[in-house]
């Protein structure tokens, strides 16, 4: 190996160290670069075209020694000698070639001009840069869709550069978290969104803090269940920095999702928001019942019943009238964040606002039955058939107090009177939430309807008489 081979082996080995690339990268970049500048040199110079001339090199990575050739076409009758060579004359040196077959002819790149050896370096500087960028995209592209640590490096009004070791990653000022302050030599938690191969931008690799996605990477991370599929993450609606809302779906029936993403005494979610500058995190169970599944992404809000378009995927919701700030939530954020996470467009009513525009809707019990396949509009029997009259009542106690032939009809009369007391009420109130049911059923107007249910909820209530006990009996 002479001294030039050994600047040669030295200068690839610098290569491999300062850009990762490796020896055979830059030996087959290298090769081009020479072949480009001589047959631009040879175009220029001869022809004043675009016409190449053919030419190949060769850069031995063991002895740096590089090898350059002028190529002709072996052919059976000359036209342009630059180009091409006769059979006949390839066969002088070498008698294996044949027609088509490409004949060459060393030249010496100690002849190459000044100006030739600088279009050599241009040319090598950008096959070094393309092949770097392939190297780092081939790299990268493994880790879209995952989170990684870097260093920040520089922070700009509309962009901040994160340095992840091989690579300078851009995360625009539309990527941030409005509540984090960043800082020069920061380490950071960025979330890969893309890798792109032939970036004309400053950086290939785009990284963000407020992805949907960095909060699912973050989850996984933390929780279990979700990292090993037995809690599966079905939707994420989220404003970074403030709150967000997931949905999640257990795949055992005997693992509760939201309790395993939540952890006991809150210990796990918690952990979760501190990872992301506070930001709040509402858990719910996913439902695959639109109505449902609106309702929870609607908590803390109560959802009484629901208006159902699904030709538009669009729902009324309608929340008890104390319940409305808390479904709107704060500048509207807790509608917004619901309709993100559902994917149904949600106009939220109250009761009196349902009624007063007569919009036509369903209970959440109503919704229920049906799912259930129960016929709600039919009652084939009393369901407040074990009412009992104070006949019976005075029959059932003189068999528990075994009445003896000595009572006197006085004091049977006395006992009939106090029974009779303390059960009327329970009777009546049992019978008329059975009229009321009824009367409910048969009703076709949604305002007498809403008014018979509320006048049952308070029978029932009534009816919650405490059994008279035995003894006092």
């Amino acid at each position: 190996i002479d001294e030039r081979g050994k600047e040669i082996i030295k200068a690839l080995q610098s290569f491999e160290e300062s850009k990762g690339l490796s020896v055979e990268v830059v030996c087959n970049a290298l090769e081009e670069a020479l072949v480009n500048a001589y047959q631009k040199s040879f175009s220029d110079e001869m022809f004043g075209s675009d016409e190449r001339a053919l030419a190949r090199a060769s850069v031995n990575p063991v002895t740096g020694e590089i090898k350059l050739f002028n190529q002709k076409r072996v052919v059976e009758e000359v036209e342009d000698d630059f180009f091409e060579i006769s059979l006949e004359d390839a066969h002088e040196t070498n008698p294996e070639l044949n027609i088509g077959d490409l004949y060459e002819i060393p030249v010496s790149i100690d002849n190459f001009m000044r100006a030739t050896a600088m279009h050599v370096k241009t040319v090598l500087k950008q096959k070094v840069r393309e092949a770097e960028k392939e190297a780092i995209y081939n790299e990268y592209i493994d880790k879209k869709d995952e989170i990684i640590s870097g260093i920040i490096e520089k922070v700009q009004e509309k962009f901040v550069l994160v340095n992840l070791g091989r690579v300078i990653a851009i995360m625009p000022s539309n990527q941030w978290v409005a509540t984090e302050n960043y800082r020069i030599g920061d380490s950071i938690n960025v979330y890969v969104v893309d890798v792109v191969k032939d970036s004309k931008k400053s950086s290939p690799v785009l990284v963000s803090r407020n992805h949907p996605n960095f909060l699912r990477r973050v989850m996984e991370r933390e929780i279990n269940e979700i990292f090993d599929g037995t809690v599966e993450i079905r939707s994420i609606a989220r404003e970074a920095g403030d709150r967000s809302k997931v949905a999640v779906w257990s795949t055992q029936p005997n693992v509760d999702a939201t309790g395993a993403c939540i952890g006991a005494k809150g210990v796990r979610i918690q952990s979760i928001s501190q990872q992301l500058a506070g930001e709040k995190i509402d858990v719910i169970l996913y439902d695959e019942r639109p109505e449902f599944y609106v309702a929870e992404a609607l908590k803390p809000s109560k959802v009484f019943g629901i208006s159902l378009d699904e030709e538009n995927k669009a729902m009324v919701a309608i929340v008890p009238n104390e319940d409305f700030s808390l479904a709107i939530g704060k500048k509207g954020q807790n509608a917004r964040l619901a309709v993100k996470l559902t994917g149904w467009k949600i106009d939220i009513k109250t009761v009196d606002e349902a009624l007063s525009q007569n919009i036509p809707f369903k209970t959440m019990n109503e919704i229920e039955r049906e799912y259930n396949n129960v016929d709600v509009a039919v009652i084939e029997e009393n369901p407040y058939d074990e009412v009992i009259t104070h006949e019976e009542v005075v029959e059932e106690v003189k068999e528990e107090v075994a009445v003896e032939e000595t009572v006197t009809e006085e004091v049977i009369e006395e006992v009939k009177e106090e029974v009779v007391a303390e059960e009327a009420p329970k009777a009546k109130a049992k019978t008329s939430i059975y009229e009321s049911t009824i009367a409910y059923k048969g009703s076709s107007s949604l305002e007498e309807r809403t008014s018979i249910e509320e006048k049952a909820q308070e029978l029932a209530t009534q009816a919650k008489v405490e059994e008279p006990k035995k003894e006092e009996v």
